[in-house]
């Protein structure tokens, strides 16, 4: 089941990127703003 883990592990270090994108970048390419913390 090695696919499943890497599937995981590549969903996983994909949302932590998209994360500190959003946190420390400001990304002004997104068109609909979700949340402002």
């Amino acid at each position: 089941m090695r696919v499943l883990v890497a599937a995981a592990t590549g969903l996983a270090v994909a949302f932590a990127v998209v994360l500190t994108l959003t946190a420390f970048g400001h990304p002004r390419r997104a068109g609909r703003p979700r949340s402002r913390c």
